[in-house]
């Protein structure tokens, strides 16, 4: 008898410690990685510090990364400071935004070992609009990585490709991998566009250009939106995921209260949401999360990172599922995949 209380209580003592290191590894997504960033052409953005207050002391300027036709000003980089190759992600903003609006979630994946950058797309009405941005913006930083005396010089994993998209750049993010010439492994698109109601509908379009159908779909894919997202409805969102034709992981998820401007900074509005720092720190951490499983799978994070979009696992199951809800079952689900 004495055996097996011992055993019980070993058992009951056992737990706790268990979810309190799953949760520190969580922490560990949304806080800042082990990685000291460097920049380019970083600075305050203002309106949109919410996160950073002053730009990364290690900065410098670098006049080539502009396209006088596509972008508003130069491309801003983070990239880590320390000698290694790292896998590339571009970030795009949505509708009448520009780099301020990612340059946070940019910085913070930096942190975690990616070399980022954002920019300011000069024409950002409907979604097909940022496609020539897009491969403007990698072709830039392509060329500035193969310039011996950048210090994004042999910093890049050209076989590890990201691709992250807001709104609108979300819907040009997931076309854009279809027809890229380069290989890009993984894309997010967070609250992506295919069409909204009332005046939204009247200024953005019902996506009718590029659609939601994506054939022969070859990039990891993870689309997350929220069911408070009255701007791009999560309903038509979820049509990119039933579209998707790929042999590749493909997760769709809702999160639950959130809305539109909740993944980016800035001042937003009532109706599009606000900065809201607890929500932004949810969107931190997936994002953060799938890109290490995507790209980085070698790393010491990856596998438990891996098991946050497995909706089977004990990990998804305690830390994720709690966050998402259902608007109308089957027809946008809280989790799926393919």
């Amino acid at each position: 008898m004495t055996t097996l209380f011992s055993i019980l209580f070993f058992i009951f003592t056992l737990v706790p410690t268990v979810a309190e290191s799953q949760t520190a590894d969580l922490e560990f997504l949304y806080k800042e990685g082990e990685f000291s960033v460097a920049g380019i052409n970083d600075r305050r953005f203002c309106f949109y510090d919410h996160i950073y207050k002053s730009p990364v002391e290690n900065n410098i300027k670098i006049k080539t990364l502009k396209h006088k036709k596509l972008l508003f000003g130069k491309m801003t980089v983070y990239y880590p400071e320390i000698g290694g190759n790292y896998p590339l992600i571009i970030l795009s903003h949505g509708w009448g935004d520009g780099k301020a609006a990612n340059a946070a979630m940019a910085r913070h994946l930096a942190t975690h070992g990616f070399v980022t950058a954002v920019f300011s797309s000069k024409k950002r009405k409907k979604p097909e609009d940022w496609l020539p941005v897009l491969s403007v913006a990698f072709e830039l930083v392509f060329k500035e990585a193969n310039n011996n005396s950048s210090p994004l010089f042999k910093k890049i994993n050209f076989d590890k490709l990201g691709l992250l998209g807001h709104s609108m750049g979300g819907t040009a993010a997931l076309h854009y991998s279809n027809i890229a010439s380069n290989n890009i492994s993984s894309v997010i698109a967070l609250h992506p566009y295919n069409g909204g109601k009332g005046i939204v509908s009247k200024i953005g379009g019902e996506n009718e250009v590029l659609g939601d159908v994506l054939i022969s779909h070859s990039a990891d894919s993870l689309i997350l939106t929220g069911t408070q997202d009255t701007i791009a409805l999560p309903e038509k969102s979820f049509a990119f995921f039933t579209g998707i034709e790929s042999s590749k992981k493909t997760v769709f998820m809702l999160l639950a209260s959130s809305k539109h401007n909740y993944p980016v900074e800035g001042v937003g509005n009532p109706n599009a949401g606000t900065y809201n720092s607890e929500a932004h720190k949810i969107y931190r951490m997936l994002v953060t999360a799938w890109c290490l499983a995507t790209l980085k799978p070698e790393y010491k994070h990856s596998t438990f990172s891996a098991k946050l979009f497995s909706f089977k696992s004990f990990e998804f199951n305690l830390h994720i599922k709690p966050l998402l809800k259902s608007i109308d079952g089957k027809n946008c689900p809280a989790f799926i995949s393919k």
